[in-house]
């Protein structure tokens, strides 16, 4: 045997470059190789059980694929009923101490007569096994890291169980991190295939006001109202006055999430490519749990759903509702389904064949009865009341 000459590890780069490698989007293969070559092991592995569910996962790097890797052990099982000495004998330790390698378990004498040396591990180019328990202490999962070494090096001694002990508490920790990132990245990924086979226009932002995803009922919808971005506001995706509106309706839904705030978007001109613009839009926001709100530092994200302001509306259907609802007369309610359709009082009193004063004198009348002072408040409420309202 050649003794391996032992490189200076310097904990603190080691764990700057641990934390450092979270950030580069490649799961945990570059924690792990860092790892790898502080315990100079040619073949590591991270290996998950979950023993409620019985499922588990396998990541491996080093000197074979992962693929060739399965197919061995698979190979070897079928002959040998996939006797593991090392792993048989070492659960305590990991359970216990937290790591445990192969000599302190299985003898020289013993692993080198044994099948699981002769058939797996020596074909592997493996005489030395580290397995450190990074599963943060859940009883019901196994989370192993492990090590290995050909039989030209040495076993693990003093000096790396003094680095296991010392590296133990902060691979724990970081993976904790890639799995809580994971998730999230996981659940946006949901979220977003959702939003994608939706038939409901919704998109996706952020406490900044920048689109984050944007389904494509959403995107024709906005495209049509001019509310995307030509060309000054790339970053967000929206115009800058649109995002401004969207970043001050946010704020009121962190402030206050009871409060469910919208945003009225009307036709305006032609949209993209002089399309006819269509009705209004309102765009109801609602806030994601901390799940979805992407990696750490990164603005909370709100989901919004987009509804057509339909003009075609029923009017004598929806007019008795509205009045219960809203505790309005019949003329007030017909006021405020006129202006739903157009905001302008005039209009209002044109079509309803009513004097522009007593059309005024019936905004004010609702402004009263609702709290509210402003016609795109009203317009808001008068548009939940239709979207709740039981559909035939």
């Amino acid at each position: 045997m050649r003794d391996k000459k032992r490189a200076p590890i310097r904990l603190g780069q080691l764990l700057h470059g641990l934390y450092s490698a979270l950030h580069e989007g490649t799961g945990f293969e570059q924690p792990l190789r860092l790892a790898a070559a502080a315990f100079r092991s040619h073949m590591s592995g991270l290996h998950s059980e979950d023993f409620n569910t019985g499922r588990g996962s396998l990541t491996l790097i080093g000197s074979l694929s992962q693929d060739d890797y399965l197919a061995y052990a698979e190979a070897y099982s079928r002959r040998w009923s996939g006797q593991n000495l090392w792993i048989e004998r070492s659960l305590d330790g990991f359970l216990g101490q937290g790591f445990q390698h192969g000599e302190a378990v299985v003898s020289e004498q013993e692993l080198v007569t044994s099948p699981y040396y002769r058939h797996f591990l020596r074909p592997l180019d493996v005489h030395y096994g580290m397995g450190i328990n990074i599963g943060g202490g859940d009883p019901g999962k196994l989370v192993l890291a492990s090590f290995h070494r050909d039989r030209n090096d040495h076993g693990f001694d003093d000096g790396d169980i003094a680095l296991i002990k010392a590296l133990r508490p902060h691979l724990i920790n970081a993976h904790a991190i890639h799995q809580r990132i994971q998730q999230a990245e996981d659940g946006h990924r949901s979220l977003q295939a959702l939003c994608d086979h939706a038939r409901l226009g919704m998109i996706l932002v952020d406490s900044e006001g920048h689109l984050r995803h944007c389904n494509p009922s959403a995107l024709a919808q906005l495209e049509r109202r001019a509310v995307l971005a030509a060309g000054g506001c790339r970053r967000s995706g929206l115009t800058e006055s649109f995002r401004r509106r969207l970043v001050s309706a946010i704020a009121q839904l962190f402030a206050d999430p009871a409060c469910a705030p919208s945003i009225r978007i009307d036709a305006g001109g032609a949209g993209a490519g002089g399309q006819t613009p269509g009705c209004a839009l309102v765009l109801h926001l609602h806030p994601l749990p901390p799940q979805f709100h992407g990696r750490q530092g990164q603005a909370p994200h709100v989901l919004g759903f987009l509804s057509e302001l339909d003009p075609a509306a029923d009017t004598a259907s929806v007019l008795p509702m509205i009045t219960a609802v809203l505790g309005l007369t019949a003329g007030e309610a017909r006021v405020a389904l006129a202006l739903r359709e157009r905001p302008d009082v005039e209009h209002c009193a044109h079509v309803l064949g009513i004097t522009l004063s007593t059309a005024r004198s019936h905004l004010k009348r609702i402004y009263q009865k609702l709290g509210i002072s402003r016609q795109g408040e009203l317009l808001l409420i008068v548009e939940r009341c239709l979207h709740s309202r039981p559909r035939g």
